[in-house]
């Protein structure tokens, strides 16, 4: 994984507080979880909609130049 930009934000003590996240370390890999083809095309909608019954708020976020959940996507279903 590329370490850059979004770690260093996600880390910082207001961005923190702004999307009232307890203070922890962000990382935008992990070694933990592995995934596999099958993963990366199950649709993450029915673990949205579970999460949601549940009064969680949850923020989406896709890059603009993700290949792997590129932006249109994430608009139309949440449209």
């Amino acid at each position: 994984c590329i370490s850059g930009y979004t770690n260093t934000y996600l880390n910082r003590p207001d961005v923190q507080d702004a999307i009232h996240a307890r203070p922890t370390k962000w990382a935008d890999c992990s070694n933990i979880i592995n995934y596999s083809r099958t993963s990366l095309l199950t649709s993450m909608l029915p673990v949205y909609e579970f999460l949601l019954t549940k009064g969680l708020k949850l923020v989406v976020y896709s890059g603009d130049v993700d290949a792997i959940v590129p932006v249109t996507g994430s608009r139309t279903w949440i449209d």
